[in-house]
């Protein structure tokens, strides 16, 4: 938040305290009811000029690491954290359990329905995904049609039971078109590190 000082001149040795600790402006009494409007109205031009500058900063980073249609993080940071987390449990007996779904016989919704709808397909599904994954999970789009979920401290017979959670709740979904109503299903398949793949990639495959 921006900070204007207000200083007698007797004040003025303290000044450089107020810098340091971070005021932003100052003004010496006798105070001039323009320069005050003046000073106030820069800060507060300055402070919405970073504010705007942070957010396109943010939101930069953003869209590099998370997927634009679905919301839930893309491949590339996938491929990141799993790789990390790989290493940082390499030293330990904690297990992590990667899922994989694919929405089963995608195309055919796309052909039937178009892929306005296919879109709305793929974004209830990734909001269902993201909405039942715990903090410390990573749920990503893999790329077309497939997600991936990765599961820390959670073993292969863990995750199938979160996994056959998640496919019944896919199935109860009813989709809404101007061609009428239908129902999606999911396929998935699961690995646990390490027993199933020492690196990411074998885990995927």
């Amino acid at each position: 938040m921006p900070i204007l000082l207000l200083l007698d001149e007797e004040d003025l040795p303290r000044l450089p305290k107020g810098l340091e600790i971070g005021v932003t402006d100052y003004l010496i009494k006798p105070i001039d009811r323009n320069e005050l409007r003046a000073r106030t109205r820069t800060q507060i031009r300055r402070r919405r000029y970073h504010d705007k500058l942070r957010e396109m900063l943010q939101r930069s980073v953003a869209l590099a690491y998370t997927d634009t249609l679905t919301g839930v993080y893309n491949r590339r940071y996938m491929n990141a954290h799993l790789d990390r987390k790989i290493m940082e449990i390499a030293e330990t007996v904690k297990p992590v359990s990667v899922l994989m779904f694919d929405i089963d016989h995608f195309k055919s919704i796309n052909d039937t329905y178009g892929h306005p709808v296919g879109d709305q397909v793929l974004k209830r599904v990734a909001a269902l995904f993201a909405g039942r994954a715990r903090k410390v999970d990573i749920v990503a789009r893999y790329g077309g049609e497939e997600f991936v979920l990765v599961l820390p401290d959670t073993d292969a017979a863990g995750a199938e039971l979160f996994a056959n959670r998640l496919r019944e709740e896919v199935a109860a979904q009813v989709m809404t078109s101007e061609h009428g109503t239908f129902k999606i299903t999911i396929s998935m398949g699961i690995a646990e590190f390490p027993s199933d793949g020492a690196e990411r990639l074998e885990l995927i495959e």
